[in-house]
């Protein structure tokens, strides 16, 4: 299932985007109240609302440091909404949406090697809502706190380049402070073993030798008492 950007209107007067599943589970999701709060630096979690969205690079990514030196990292990116027109009997677009894109970390840094002003993109992360005051008016946006961003492939090619040290780490979020979600250590393993047995001259191995046409390279590779088969499977020996 693909999260979606859907709009509903605060009682603030600004568009924020929010995630569905499913197209079927939509008619369960009750649009979120108004924001009052302001949390840390300014920005205000709404409810911790995931989401999906697909967009075009508005802007320039901008890069700094935090005063503790965190790398940060943001865009504004414009994502317009496709939807059928019986008039037309055809797709149409619809309403465009602008959101400010942040990233943390590493995440900071890959944004400015990677994107471009126009570029197609997919953004996923936390909704986040920042108000500010400037004189006696109360401003307000809505941002996304990025916890990972990637070309839309559906628009064209790209080609990627491991970070050093990046395999299996987690981008982090607001602060530098690491996700908990990681690459499973198992996996990480095997991908290690395979890829030391293919510098190996000694002539093919158990994690080199697929088990069937079309299977994984790390097939047959023993990872803690468990055996990746050649359909991906784990069994025990």
């Amino acid at each position: 299932m693909t999260p979606v950007f859907h709009r509903a209107e605060l009682s603030t007067g600004f568009p924020i985007a929010l995630a569905r599943i499913s197209r079927e589970a939509h008619s369960q999701l009750a649009p979120v109240d108004s924001v009052r709060c302001i949390g840390e630096n300014g920005a205000c979690p709404v409810s911790g609302t995931q989401v999906t969205v697909i967009g075009n690079v508005a802007t320039e990514v901008s890069y700094a440091r935090t005063p503790a030196g965190v790398p940060v990292a943001n865009f504004r990116l414009a994502s317009t909404e496709r939807r059928y027109d019986r008039q037309k009997e055809g797709w149409v677009d619809g309403e465009t949406q602008w959101v400010t894109v942040t990233a943390w970390r590493a995440l900071a840094g890959h944004l400015i090697d990677s994107l471009t002003k126009g570029d197609p993109v997919v953004v996923s992360g936390r909704l986040r809502v920042r108000e500010w005051t400037e004189g006696e008016a109360r401003r307000s946006r809505v941002e996304i706190e990025a916890r990972s961003v990637g070309h839309d492939l559906s628009r064209g090619t790209t080609a990627f380049t491991w970070s050093p040290g990046g395999r299996g780490e987690p981008s982090g979020d607001d602060g530098g402070v690491a996700f908990d979600e990681a690459v499973p250590g198992w996996i990480a393993d095997a991908l290690q073993a395979w890829k030391a047995s293919a510098l190996t001259p000694s002539g093919p191995s158990p994690a080199t030798v697929p088990a069937a046409v079309g299977a994984s390279p790390v097939a047959g590779v023993q990872v803690d008492g468990m055996r990746i088969g050649g359909d991906g499977q784990e069994s025990s020996d």
